[in-house]
């Protein structure tokens, strides 16, 4: 199993343990998929091409990566208003955290240092949670490792396949 920028838990979690501690999952902040909710029933394009842009953010060629994401996303027809809004419900109410230990293929994550949708402190907690799996930070990257650094992400990703099978 591979994962790209992947977080069991998207939204940001934060749980009360006792009077003195809190948990906390990083992530996006529930108020950000509000938003994104709302704007959804304004302009759909508008609410994807910000999404787009959040993904890009953090790479060494911005401007580069978001027109490439963007090329690849508007070439196909707009997923429904419905469809969308259902996604991000989705993203919202997800929790694979406790299901990451029942993992028994082999497993590799790989994430973006400068990621904005998906923060690098998660990477350490899924190691907890995923103890066998492997990992790969890519540096200068954010969201979408397989753009921004597609040649090194091909070569991490084959040298991973090769190793393992």
């Amino acid at each position: 199993m591979i994962t790209v920028a992947s977080s069991p838990r998207f939204l940001e979690d934060k749980t009360q343990c006792d009077e003195n501690s809190q948990l906390s999952w990083p992530g996006i902040k529930p108020s950000v998929l509000t938003a994104f909710h709302q704007q959804l029933h304004v302009d759909i394009q508008k609410t994807i091409t910000g999404f787009l842009k959040i993904q890009a953010m953090g790479s060494p060629h911005i401007r580069q990566d978001i027109k490439l994401i963007s090329e690849l996303v508007f070439q196909h027809k707009m997923a429904s208003k419905a469809t969308l809004d259902q996604s991000l419900q989705l993203l919202e109410s997800s929790d694979y955290r406790e299901k990451l230990q029942l993992i028994t293929q082999p497993f590799f994550r790989m994430y973006g240092n400068a990621d904005s949708l998906v923060p690098k402190s998660i990477i350490e907690k899924v190691n907890k949670l995923a103890q066998q799996s492997d990992v790969y930070i890519f540096k200068q990257a954010s969201h979408a490792p397989f753009i921004s650094h597609a040649d090194d992400f091909k070569a991490i990703l084959i040298n991973w396949l090769l190793k393992t099978f």
